[in-house]
This record gives C-alpha cells, sequence and structure tokens, in this order.
C-alpha cells in the first residue's frame, strides 16, 4: 500500500510538474510575442526618429530659403531707395534750374520790354 501512495504522489508530481511546463511554455510563448512586439516599437521609433530628422532638415532647408528670399527683397529694396533717392535728387536739381531759367527769362524779358519802351517812344 505505500507503494501505491508513493506512486500516487509521485503521479501527482508529474502531473504538477507537467501542468508548471505547460504555463511555462505559455509564459515563453507571451515572452516571445511581447519581445517581438517590442521588436515592432522599436522599428516604429527609428522610423518616426528618421522622420523627425528629416523633417527637421526639411524645415531648416525652408527657413533658409526665406531667409534668403527676404535677403533679396531687402537688397531690392535698398536699390530702389537709392534709385528713389537720386531721382529726388534729379528732380530738385531740374527745379532749382526752372528756377534759375525763369528767372533768366523774367529778366529777359524786362529788358525786352524796356528796349520796346525806349523804341516806341
Amino acid at each position: 500500500m505505500s507503494d501505491d501512495r508513493v506512486l500516487a504522489a509521485l503521479a501527482q508530481l508529474v502531473e504538477g510538474h507537467t501542468r508548471v511546463e505547460d504555463r511555462l511554455t505559455r509564459l515563453e510563448d507571451r515572452l516571445t510575442k511581447l519581445g517581438d512586439g517590442q521588436t515592432k516599437l522599436e522599428d516604429r521609433l527609428t522610423k518616426l526618429e528618421d522622420g523627425q530628422t528629416k523633417l527637421r532638415v526639411d524645415v531648416m532647408a525652408r527657413f533658409e530659403r526665406v531667409e534668403d528670399n527676404l535677403s533679396e527683397i531687402r537688397d531690392d529694396i535698398n536699390v530702389n531707395m537709392h534709385r528713389a533717392d537720386r531721382a529726388d535728387d534729379n528732380a530738385s536739381h531740374a527745379r532749382d534750374e526752372l528756377r534759375s531759367m525763369w528767372r533768366a527769362i523774367q529778366k529777359l524779358r524786362t529788358r525786352v520790354e524796356g528796349l520796346e519802351d525806349k523804341g516806341e517812344a
């Protein structure tokens, strides 16, 4: 009888061991799936980092283009302001010359009228 008890206890141990092995196998499977999930997440993170780097490069390139365009606009404004200043100077000079010519014409007119008055008298 004692052999039966030993065999029964041994059978229970084997059965318990089998259940532990089954649970361990399921745990290993779950751990494998978890590892696969982690690998996928790492891949996605790497893609995200690559995308972020590309975005950063694209944004910086865009900033540089905008900065270049603003510099060109600023240069155009400076050139046009210089031209406007020259045109204003030329207009002032022309106005001064016209005033001088007008005074000279007035003097000539006064002389001509004076000569005409002497000739008629």
